[in-house]
């Protein structure tokens, strides 16, 4: 999925932080590529890969979280994790 530079910062976190813990919690593969979109710089490509429908599908829901909340990164408290980052 394309996303815009500064959402893409978002899903990163500092340091990789989100990624690493969205990676982790939705037993996806997830990766940016440090340079943008051909053709046009301000879009970066998020990769995201799994085993199966319904866990590409929670990944793919889970970024889209992060997004929305603009880096903040959480799970539901009946997941048995709580986490928030920033």
């Amino acid at each position: 999925m394309q996303l815009p530079v500064e959402k893409a910062g978002c899903v990163i976190g500092k340091g990789g932080c989100n990624i690493k813990t969205l990676i982790s919690m939705t037993n996806c593969f997830m990766m940016i590529p440090n340079h943008p979109v051909d053709n046009n710089p301000m879009l970066r490509m998020l990769t995201i890969a799994a085993n199966d429908q319904a866990t590409l599908d929670r990944g793919h829901q889970e970024v889209l979280n992060v997004i929305a909340n603009n880096g903040v990164l959480m799970t539901s408290p009946s997941s048995g994790n709580y986490i928030v980052m920033k």
